[in-house]
């Protein structure tokens, strides 16, 4: 189709063109004059039909790197499939619980931060010691090094 396309084009430009020279010389007569405008309309529509085979070839070159990739994707496996996503029926708010509220005993030490990650809640106190409250417990750590090296030994799952 492309190619059918081009060999249109460069004819018309062809024809357009030789047009164009042999009414030149008789531009005078309405024949030559005619002649000249069939073939500068000729040649231009040519130079168009030219520029619109390119552009079909360069679609057509994008759709088959397009069924490329759909093939490939179609044949690769993924090793677990995508859980559902819940149906959620009730649209009403829901409360939230407020968060634990953690004091410092009077003999102990003083709370300098509270943090909640990933279901977690850490409490950070003065001494630089840690609590972990997970859904497994709590848990006490003398330092946040000693924390760091319980979570990289795998967590609660090695323990």
């Amino acid at each position: 189709m492309v190619v059918v396309l081009v060999l249109l084009a460069v004819s018309m430009i062809g024809i357009g063109g030789a047009a164009v020279v042999f009414g030149a010389p008789i531009i005078q007569i309405e024949r030559g004059w005619t002649m000249v405008l069939a073939g500068t309309v000729g040649a231009c529509s040519g130079i168009l039909l030219l520029g619109v085979a390119l552009a079909a070839q360069r679609v057509g070159r994008a759709a088959q790197e397009l069924l490329r990739i759909r093939e490939r994707l179609s044949r690769m496996e993924l090793s677990a499939p995508p859980a559902a996503a819940p149906v959620v029926t009730d649209l009403r708010p829901v409360e939230q619980p407020a968060p634990p509220r953690y004091e410092a005993a009077p003999d102990g030490p003083a709370i300098v931060g509270q943090y909640a990650s990933g279901g977690n809640s850490y409490v950070m106190y003065s001494d630089g010691s840690i609590q972990a409250d997970t859904p497994a417990g709590k848990r006490r750590f003398s330092s946040l090094d000693d924390l760091r090296a319980f979570v990289a030994a795998g967590g609660e799952r090695a323990a």
